[in-house]
């Protein structure tokens, strides 16, 4: 799901804040916001593990299919973090 607009307003990709004394980009922190995409939050480093999307109804049905779905969810919320 991506949400690009909200209520027909146009959603910023990027921040700035003003964190010094002076008016020069070195007194700015500029942040830029990336997509997510729950189908590619934790496949891992290589992109070949299960994602976020992948984990259905089903998902911890067993001990074995509730480990792969925390392994899932940490995976994603290192993601996260880069």
């Amino acid at each position: 799901v991506r949400m690009l607009s909200d209520q027909g307003q146009q959603l910023a990709d990027n921040i700035s804040f003003q964190v010094g004394a002076g008016n020069t980009s070195n007194d700015r922190l500029a942040i830029n916001f990336q997509s997510v995409d729950s189908s590619e939050l934790g496949t891992g480093a290589n992109g070949s593990q299960s994602s976020l999307e992948d984990l259905g109804t089903n998902a911890i049905n067993t001990a074995a299919t509730a480990q792969n779905a925390v392994e899932v969810v940490t995976r994603a919320i290192d993601d996260l973090q880069r």
